[in-house]
């Protein structure tokens, strides 16, 4: 066993006090109120499938009892940290890449019903639960396809992990397709991409690469989850990619958020 640093030691603490202002969006009344409806998902045996409904969605949605989608739930449903209040009440196009089991397309989609989002997943269980939560849903497309710097193979880097911990690795002969974020552009026929949500378990630090700068300038919002657990000092380097495009910086729990001035995407869209 390997002794840890008193940094070491301090660091969840820190994290706690990172996440204490957004923990205290949980007893909010809407918060309280979904709390109440994810009960099910409690208390029933681990991995049954619960039917979930949440106040102010036209359908409900499926988790896997007592598994990450519980906790995935909370994070978006519950504390909200996605920060979608902030942005216009219009979206043209939506990229959620490792969209898990849909609550954050979902989280879109009734934002602005007239969106087209377009979810990438590289689990077969939550794409599974992914393409049966979002099916009632026309604007929301569903790929089995990772997100990379450009077009590649991928394949699972630990199978077997939790379904929200999922990783992946370049594999020239791996069974995943995997999707450069122009890629995406050029498919959609979108000049712009009005957010970028990024939850892909490490991978972020290839999309944020050197390359990025080809199609960084078509992005007007960033959602991305940063791993540095997996890729140490990637988060530095990603928060440095996007101040040099031009994006503000800010967090909402587990997420870092690049908002681009609003002048900014008009001139570059003109």
């Amino acid at each position: 066993m390997t002794s840890s640093s008193p940094a070491d030691v301090r660091q969840p603490r820190l994290r706690w006090w990172r996440h204490l202002p957004l923990a205290l969006r949980a007893l909010r009344p809407r918060s309280l109120h979904r709390a109440v409806k994810l009960l099910p998902a409690v208390v029933a045996p681990r991995g049954r499938a619960v039917r979930i409904d949440v106040p102010g969605w036209r359908a409900p949605v499926v988790l896997r009892a007592r598994t990450s989608d519980v906790l995935v739930a909370v994070q978006i449903l519950l504390l909200d940290e996605l920060p979608l209040s902030a942005l216009g009440d219009d979206a043209g196009l939506v990229i959620d890449a490792g969209a898990n089991i849909g609550l954050s397309a979902l989280t879109f989609a009734h934002r602005w019903p007239a969106a087209r989002i377009v979810c990438l997943e590289v689990d077969d269980a939550n794409l599974e639960l992914l393409c049966r939560n979002t099916a009632g849903c026309a604007g929301i497309r569903v790929l089995r396809a990772g997100l990379w710097r450009r077009s590649a193979r991928l394949r699972l880097a630990n199978p077997g992990a939790p379904s929200w911990a999922i990783r992946v690795e370049e594999d020239e002969l791996g069974p995943i397709e995997a999707l450069g974020v122009d890629d995406l552009l050029a498919d959609s026929g979108a000049a712009r991409i009005d957010v970028l949500k990024v939850d892909i378990e490490g991978s972020e630090a290839e999309v944020f690469g050197p390359e990025s700068g080809a199609w960084l300038d078509r992005v007007d919002q960033v959602m991305v989850e940063l791993h540095e657990n997996f890729r140490p000092g990637s988060g530095d380097a990603i928060r440095t990619t996007l101040q040099r495009a031009g994006f503000t910086l800010s967090r909402s729990g587990e997420y870092l958020i690049g908002t681009r001035p609003a002048s900014a995407s008009l001139t570059s869209s003109s």
